[in-house]
């Protein structure tokens, strides 16, 4: 565990699956941002970057825990190195372990997306479910999207009918609608875009509110710039409306933000200085 968090009742903890170097270029990943767009985000988020064209890849999962369920948010990257992902290598069940999580205590496993870094320990390497008391929670959409060919077919590795396609088979799968609630204090809300069926994580407890955002935005950046474009992002403009839509809500209620892909914990919450919105870590908030 490398962080946690107090949601009134609920506490959600933070897990890394891996983190490293990635291998596609900062320029690549946001081809029309110019390299002196991102002066600012390299002196305001240092430990994002590697290089100034290199961005330091974090890849995490959270346990969420209520008086009742133990949940678990996206299983990270897996265990199989890829080329793709710069031979990174997730150690998930490890940072479980030491955290004190089994994977027969996760009751539900929550799927924000279905891109490979966010399934990768859904199965066993018998291809049994990796969390055998828990039903899967992904949205109808991105089901229906990455069983088509055509997704299937832009990615240069399978890993569809190795993560996804088999829960179905197993009778873990549960696929929700726009908006579903998993449990009292927890649901998840359609957030389109980077995915068809993209979808976050709302907590709610005590009074208190926080957000997993999945992918929305995946740099500290897009917080303050959230026209930049994101390569993976499958509809581009409608992830656009998204983010905004998103962040705004976020800065107008005071809600926590949690983002796997920010420098663990990816605790923050979203400022605003000088007319401009900010993502602010929640170490540095407090």
């Amino acid at each position: 565990m490398e962080g946690r968090l107090t949601v009134g009742d609920v506490e959600v903890l933070a897990f890394t699956d891996a983190q490293g170097p990635f291998p596609l270029k900062v320029s690549q990943l946001f081809p029309a941002v110019r390299p002196e767009q991102w002066l600012p985000y390299r002196r305001d988020y240092p430990e994002t970057f590697v290089d100034p064209d290199t961005w330091h890849a974090h890849m995490g999962s959270y346990v969420v825990r209520t008086r009742t369920r133990t949940m678990l948010v996206d299983t990270g990257l897996g265990p199989k190195p890829d080329a793709f992902f710069g031979g990174l290598k997730g150690s998930l069940p490890d940072a479980l372990a030491r955290g004190g999580v089994r994977p027969a205590d996760i009751d539900t496993v929550i799927t924000t997306h279905l891109h490979p870094d966010h399934v990768g320990w859904n199965l066993t390497a018998e291809g049994k479910p990796m969390f055998p008391s828990a039903r899967y929670v992904v949205h109808r959409a991105d089901w229906a999207a990455f069983q088509s060919a055509e997704v299937q077919a832009a990615f240069p590795f399978q890993f569809v009918d190795q993560m996804i396609t088999p829960l179905e088979r197993w009778g873990v799968l549960e696929l929700v609608p726009d908006e579903a609630a998993i449990s009292e204090e927890v649901s998840v809300r359609s957030s389109p875009g980077h995915t068809p069926g993209h979808i976050c994580v709302r907590i709610s407890s005590g009074g208190q509110q926080a957000l997993i955002l999945g992918d929305v935005v995946v740099h500290p950046a897009q917080v303050t710039e959230p026209e930049w474009q994101f390569a993976f992002d499958m509809d581009p403009e409608v992830a656009v409306t998204t983010r905004k839509r998103i962040l705004g809500q976020m800065e107008l209620e005071g809600v926590t933000g949690l983002q796997c892909h920010f420098p663990n914990p990816g605790f923050g919450l979203v400022t605003r200085t000088s007319g401009r919105r900010h993502w602010q870590p929640l170490e540095r908030a407090l």
